[in-house]
């Protein structure tokens, strides 16, 4: 309701030039190609740079008052080209073998940016999709929270509050700054990011993970065990079959979770599994581990 007319050029010299050309007397011809173009123009276009300075030297003459017609200075707004990215980079439909490409690929499945974009990429997408095709150039949205300092502060150089992510990841390492950023909040959520929430990342989660495999690890080798699929679960005990009947829910939840775009609960599905396995699981069949039980190996 409250849409309105899109004023589509900017007075700048970097962009898409807009392929109008007008006289003195204020005529104008407009080009959808570069091939109408030269058929205007009369002369080969092939080597021709279709950005500004070059485009500028194409004039000609008026089919209607003989005066020279040059091309308006004005270029296209750049959220045009963004819009236009499902199309525009294939070539289609001008660029031969694109049909097909974009057919393929058209409408997204998923898009995904900052909320300021609502405004921007998003709303440009389906603008110029809905005019063209009748329809939006993408199926699913998803708008992402700001980042914010551990006190829910912007983050900004002014208050001197920005943390550099190369930072971060030098300290915690890249895993714990993935999962932070995954399972902290909705991904639709803001993110308070500090070093002490990423440090409990790596103790409370990461590190656990890293034990237990390095448990497993450790009394695999000393057993020569040699990985192998379960195919007696008679000979399975309680626990083996308490943590596969928990393995299997975890796919399940994480599954539908990641289909609804939630991975913080996908997230913490995955922490509380890690911490059954570890403290649970692992605690109480240490000495079948120590005794090289092949299927708690298995399991």
């Amino acid at each position: 309701n409250n849409n309105i007319d899109w004023a589509l050029s900017r007075n700048r010299y970097w962009g898409t030039p807009l392929p109008i050309w007008r006289c003195e007397n204020k005529h104008e011809e407009a080009f959808a190609s570069k091939a109408q173009l030269q058929s205007r123009y009369g002369k080969d276009l092939t080597d021709l740079e279709l950005h500004r300075p070059f485009v500028d030297e194409i004039v000609f003459s008026c089919l209607s008052c003989s005066s020279q017609m040059v091309r308006t200075p004005e270029v296209i707004d750049c959220w045009y080209d963004s819009g236009a990215m499902p199309f525009a980079q294939w070539g289609y439909p001008h660029k031969q073998g694109s049909e097909e490409k974009f057919k393929e690929a058209y409408p997204a499945d998923f898009i995904c940016e900052a909320i300021d974009q609502t405004r921007g990429w998003f709303y440009t997408l389906m603008a110029i999709g809905t005019l063209v095709f009748d329809k939006s150039s993408y199926k699913t949205v998803l708008c992402l929270g700001h980042i914010l300092d551990k006190d829910g502060r912007k983050m900004s150089k002014h208050l001197g509050n920005v943390l550099e992510p190369m930072a971060l990841m030098d300290k915690h390492g890249a895993d714990a700054v993935r999962w932070y950023m995954l399972a902290a909040g909705s991904p639709w959520s803001a993110r308070r990011v500090g070093h002490d929430a990423i440090s409990e990342v790596v103790r409370k989660t990461l590190l656990t993970y890293w034990n237990t495999v390095s448990f497993l690890t450790l009394y695999a080798s000393a057993a020569n065990y040699s990985p192998s699929p379960i195919t007696k679960t008679s000979e399975l005990s309680t626990m083996d079959r308490w943590i596969l009947s928990e393995l299997n829910q975890l796919i399940a939840t994480v599954d539908q979770a990641l289909s609804d775009f939630d991975s913080q609960l996908a997230g913490s599905a995955l922490a509380t599994f890690i911490d059954d396995l570890s403290n649970w699981y692992v605690r109480r069949s240490r000495r079948r581990f120590w005794d090289g039980d092949s299927a708690a190996l298995s399991t």
